[in-house]
């Protein structure tokens, strides 16, 4: 058997946003940029990033936020090693990182958005607006935790998380039916439901300002 590749050189970047960097307290909101080589990627997660990217234009017209809302776009995610991941990592500010939460695989069509908590002893307080928020929309529901995605970064450095997906996330891939759609040509814009998308900018918003 003969492979022939190469290695090629290249540069790649995490994004990220501060609003209200002054406040010494942080609560981080992600999402990954990247898909797998020659897919769409809609669901996974071109979803995440328009969620965040429409969050970010509303907390820029917001003042006196509470706490350092820091919007972290990673790349890398999709790929081995998680190079984008351990980069963040290496200059983060953890110790005053109150909260993360993730956004990966939402919106899916005819798909509640499964949430899931992520913390080491006690629920901590933050857990307790969101989940206020959250229990008031009948399109979201708690489900099993899944340690995979950004969110577990945050995690097992101690820090609680939230994330956010569809509630097929354990279901083979986000399958609709027998058809797997992630890292396929089959993720694009037609399966996604926008008001999904809608409400959880909505959520965010929401929670993120009323702290």
């Amino acid at each position: 058997l003969k492979i022939n590749s190469k290695n090629t050189p290249s540069r790649g970047y995490n994004i990220v946003a501060n609003v209200n960097n002054k406040s010494k307290n942080k609560i981080v909101v992600c999402a990954h940029l990247d898909t797998w080589f020659d897919t769409p990627g809609a669901i996974d997660n071109g979803t995440g990033i328009a969620v965040l990217l429409t969050l970010a234009e509303l907390l820029n017209n917001v003042k006196n936020l509470s706490n350092n809302i820091e919007l972290v776009f990673f790349n890398g995610e999709d790929y081995y090693s998680g190079i984008g991941e351990v980069e963040y990592l290496k200059q983060a500010d953890l110790e005053n990182t109150l909260l993360a939460i993730n956004i990966d695989g939402l919106g899916l069509k005819n798909s509640k958005v499964h949430t899931s908590y992520y913390f080491h002893k006690d629920k901590p307080e933050l857990f307790k607006p969101f989940e206020k928020h959250v229990n008031n929309n009948g399109n979201y529901i708690e489900g099993k935790t899944w340690p995979q995605s950004d969110h577990m970064i945050f995690f097992q450095n101690g820090i609680p998380a939230i994330a956010l997906t569809n509630e097929l996330l354990l279901e083979d891939s986000f399958s609709i039916g027998a058809d797997r759609i992630t890292h396929t040509k089959k993720d694009t814009i037609n399966i996604v439901d926008y008001n999904i998308l809608y409400e959880t900018v909505a959520l965010l918003f929401n929670f993120l300002t009323s702290l």
